[in-house]
């Protein structure tokens, strides 16, 4: 007996520690195919303390990394160097450097503003690098005239991948939540949802994507269509989804956890839950891969 509590003890101090390491060990899998110098990694360290910070639950270092991680992922994929990778790398951690709850002042201007303060500090970039990524993280609100892979690579991320597909649907509804003392006062748990969705249509129209992404954009968009057309159609399994999040939102719940925590009640919740699951802990990426068009890049 005694042996045996020493192995349930054993087996939960290394759960624990796989559970700590795991951000570490995903680095090493996904970004450190590129050199990250010293410096880059107490840039890092700053951005992770900075976000802790965040106005907004969906804002903090979850949706920072998992954009870091999808625009380096597109530099990658289409033929970028190591150094371009880099560069979408810290474009990434300081895309909402600067992130209230509100738009008044546009965050995209505001952290590339902040962003260019910061870079400053770091001599190991070049004039024309910060630019680089000063204009990367401007315009990773809307489509502009793209000028590098660089350029487009934090808005590709944050808007395909962060703003799109299953795990939209639990993002989204729980950014209602935050948003019902504000844009979306007064409003019912699931009418806020929908009129979020609403508001936000404008980002997924195809057209605005560049030729090489828009079977990755159709996949994508295709879960929150569905989503959508379940929640005013009033289907239960939608409505409770959206509902749950609708409220971790409103109380400020911690993003990341009520993702892991949330537990699915029939066939259509467990499909989006892993879906989500999948593309949180990086394992959508092979097929991602296979909806990228290449001719057209």
């Amino acid at each position: 007996m005694r042996n045996y509590v020493f192995l349930l003890i054993c087996a939960f101090l290394l759960e624990q520690r796989v559970a700590d390491s795991l951000e570490g060990l995903y680095v090493k899998r996904q970004t450190f195919l590129m050199d990250i110098p010293p410096a880059v990694s107490q840039l890092t360290e700053y951005c992770k303390n900075v976000y802790t910070q965040a106005e907004s639950v969906i804002h903090q270092w979850g949706h920072i990394w998992r954009t870091t991680r999808g625009a380096v992922w597109f530099v990658r994929t289409t033929g970028g160097s190591q150094r371009e990778q880099l560069l979408a790398y810290v474009a990434g951690i300081l895309h909402d450097i600067v992130r209230p709850i509100t738009e008044e002042t546009c965050h995209a201007q505001a952290s590339a503003d902040k962003a260019l303060l910061v870079l400053n500090g770091y001599l190991e970039f070049t004039i024309s690098e910060r630019e680089e990524i000063y204009n990367a993280i401007r315009d990773h609100r809307r489509p502009v005239s793209w000028k590098t892979r660089v350029h487009q690579s934090v808005y590709l991320s944050d808007k395909v991948l962060e703003h799109m597909g299953a795990y939209l649907d639990f993002r989204g509804a729980v950014w209602a939540g935050e948003l019902s003392r504000t844009d979306l006062r007064g409003l019912e748990p699931v009418d806020a949802v929908i009129t979020y969705y609403r508001k936000a249509s404008p980002k997924f129209l195809t057209g605005l994507f560049p030729d090489h992404v828009k079977n990755l954009v159709e996949y994508q968009v295709e879960w929150n269509r569905k989503f959508l057309s379940a929640l005013e159609r009033g289907e239960v399994w939608a409505c409770q989804m959206a509902e749950t999040f609708f409220n971790k939102g409103r109380q400020k719940h911690e993003f990341e956890h009520a993702l892991q925590s949330f537990n699915p009640h029939d066939r259509k919740q467990q499909k989006w839950t892993h879906e989500m699951r999948t593309y949180v802990t990086g394992q959508k990426f092979s097929l991602f891969k296979t909806l990228i068009d290449h001719k057209k890049n």
